[in-house]
């Protein structure tokens, strides 16, 4: 094994860590100290890999967002509708997140600390960038292979898209019984329903 492949495992192991402390007890509840601990390693060699609890929380934040745009990619290449592959890409987010609670809780954690921690907010806020421009270009091809209707403002709709699928797993943290699958089914069926080009 060589020495960058040892890293790349001591990192991913470092960032589960944190994962697993800041989703039991909340990011100002965790300490550098509790990460080390939870992964095993000395404080210096945490601080080694990350310079802060800031550093471990964005490069978190690019985790996840990556992990989830690899889910695009993935659908992306089957060469399906614009509709079906926001459908598809919907539906397997979601069942990463409801099957990986601890994912599931840091993403409230990235949108609470995004008001108040300036590090983390430049880190979501290049991953909602990120997927807004590339939701946005998946819009742009489907007005021009026809699907979509070609007066369809494409980063206005990206925009719009993202915000509904967050607001769906807000109103899921207040109501656990929500159907958030058939939710998203139901909201991007009526969006696309006036937007398809007959």
């Amino acid at each position: 094994m060589t020495k960058r492949e040892t890293e790349e495992i001591r990192r991913e192991q470092i960032l589960k860590s944190a994962i697993r402390c800041i989703s039991r007890q909340g990011y100002h509840q965790t300490t550098m100290d509790d990460i080390a601990s939870e992964a095993g390693l000395s404080k210096g060699a945490l601080y080694w890999y990350f310079k802060s609890k800031d550093d471990v929380m964005a490069a978190l934040c690019k985790q996840q967002c990556d992990e989830h745009l690899e889910v695009l990619r993935e659908f992306a290449e089957q060469k399906m509708s614009i509709k079906e592959l926001t459908l598809k890409t919907g539906d397997k987010i979601i069942e990463l997140l409801l099957h990986e609670p601890d994912q599931y809780k840091m993403s409230f954690e990235f949108w609470a600390l995004s008001d108040e921690n300036e590090q983390v907010k430049r880190a979501h806020g290049e991953v909602h960038k990120i997927w807004q421009e590339t939701v946005s270009n998946l819009i742009k091809s489907g007005i021009k292979n026809g699907e979509i209707k070609p007066n369809i403002h494409a980063k206005e709709l990206s925009i719009a898209l993202l915000a509904i699928f967050d607001g769906i797993f807000i109103g899921y943290s207040f109501d656990k019984t929500l159907n958030i699958r058939k939710i998203w089914h139901t909201a991007v069926t009526a969006i696309f329903e006036g937007i398809s080009r007959k």
